[in-house]
């Protein structure tokens, strides 16, 4: 398939935003009437299939990145528009190594997901933390339903209620902003990931890490208890906490890169109306630590 016909028929298939089409349609476009960028291009796409562990894929991305800024185009577009044409060769090896289609559209959301907080932040279609869709086409992160798990190896840990973890591999659990938290789609997302990892994931119990700004405590005093934040709070035991003095989480609240001036923080929301509160009273914000412990005798086929 070209890659003008791939892409197209990737942004049908999760349904891109027309005026997203557009721009990225333009950008293929755009780069492939440059002789050499389009050589350039051609050369990275040949190398992925080939070239598909962490480090590797790394690398690959760097060349891009450290050539993204001079096609032309913007640069978090052109880095977007690189992974969404890798995305046809990764289905080939998610085919090759036994995983299912279903998680591949999930993976494959998170670029949309991408694509949309770069929109609302920057004003621009593309993304412009590219970097961190290494880790899906590494074979190192996976979308299963609502929620996003990497296989990690993390030291030992003792709770405040007594309970441990030895130490070695477990789950990082990340939450992509792709529609709302429910009690149901959480539920879904670790009853698949529970099955999916059981046998990938050495030991006799299922270890899943979560450190985010959605597991801050104080979401419990400022947010509602049946709202999505808090709900996803009580999937895991919370046995950490810090305080964030740069604020940098709060582009995911307020969909703008400013962190300081509170006057240029929208108010359409809860959650921002309820962030700005806490804020002009001169409270902290921050990140949470949870673990979720699941005894693989519990998993169910």
């Amino acid at each position: 398939m070209s890659s003008m016909a791939f892409l197209e028929s990737f942004m049908e298939r999760y349904d891109y935003p027309a005026e997203a089409r557009e721009a990225l349609r333009g950008a293929l476009r755009h780069l492939s009437g440059i002789p050499a960028v389009r050589a350039f291009w051609a050369d990275c796409m040949a190398s992925y299939p080939v070239h598909h562990a962490p480090r590797d894929v790394s690398e690959l991305f760097n060349r891009v990145h450290a050539v993204s800024g001079t096609f032309g185009v913007p640069y978090e577009t052109v880095e977007l528009l690189f992974f969404i044409l890798l995305a046809e060769p990764l289905r080939e090896i998610y085919r090759q190594e036994g995983i299912g289609e279903d998680i591949y559209d999930d993976t494959m959301l998170d670029l949309r997901a991408k694509l949309v907080e770069c929109r609302k932040v920057y004003g621009i279609w593309g993304s412009f933390v590219a970097f961190w869709l290494v880790g899906f086409f590494a074979l190192g992160r996976f979308g299963i339903g609502r929620l996003e798990y990497e296989p990690e190896t993390k030291d030992a840990l003792t709770l405040p209620d007594g309970r441990s973890f030895p130490g070695g591999r477990c789950l990082d659990v990340h939450i992509p902003s792709r529609g709302h938290l429910t009690k149901e789609n959480i539920e879904d997302s670790f009853r698949r990931a529970e099955k999916f990892f059981r046998d990938r994931i050495p030991g006799d119990t299922l270890a899943f890490f979560c450190h985010s700004w959605l597991l801050y405590p104080p979401h419990r005093e400022m947010l509602p208890a049946d709202g999505g934040i808090c709900t996803f709070m009580d999937f895991f035991t919370i046995y950490a906490s810090e305080e964030s003095p740069d604020r940098h989480d709060l582009w995911r609240i307020f969909d703008t890169p400013e962190t300081q001036d509170l006057s240029k923080f929208p108010r359409k929301t809860s959650l921002q109306r309820a962030y700005l509160a806490r804020l002009e009273a001169g409270l902290p914000v921050g990140e949470g630590r949870g673990v979720r412990f699941v005894p693989k005798s519990e998993i169910l086929p």
